[in-house]
């Protein structure tokens, strides 16, 4: 979890350069089309920006546990998705839970974020037929 909350201070506390661009410690933007994404090995990280339109992505449902709970899956929607990532409470099949929608590459974002803080992987549910991704 203090890994979750080192991201979250380090996406907040991201340098913008004048033209509003997210740069990196070196100080310069990334290309057009491109996006930062982290440093490592002390150089920045540039991406391309997907295609994916989250709006049309489908949606997904996160199992609550005894360490899986409405503030894990906040805090962990925010480092994956930023800003615009939000969860609502839902509940499928009696289980309580919450529902985000997101593209294939968050989904795997979201798994590799589950695995490096021991929570169950198979708590990620596609919300339609509540199989495990």
């Amino acid at each position: 979890m203090k890994k979750l909350m080192r991201n979250w201070r380090q996406f907040i506390n991201e340098a913008k350069n004048k033209d509003g661009k997210e740069q990196g410690i070196d100080g310069k933007a990334c290309w057009d089309g491109y996006k930062h994404d982290g440093t490592e090995d002390g150089k920045d990280k540039c991406v391309k920006i997907s295609e994916e339109n989250p709006a049309k992505a489908p949606e997904y449902f996160i199992e609550f546990d005894d360490k899986i709970t409405q503030d894990v899956v906040s805090e962990i929607t925010l480092e994956i998705f930023g800003i615009d990532g939000e969860s609502s409470s839902a509940t499928i099949d009696g289980k309580k839970g919450a529902k985000i929608r997101a593209t294939d590459k968050a989904v795997e974002k979201l798994k590799k974020v589950f695995q490096e803080n021991g929570f169950q992987v198979s708590n990620i549910r596609n919300a339609s037929t509540n199989e495990p991704v």
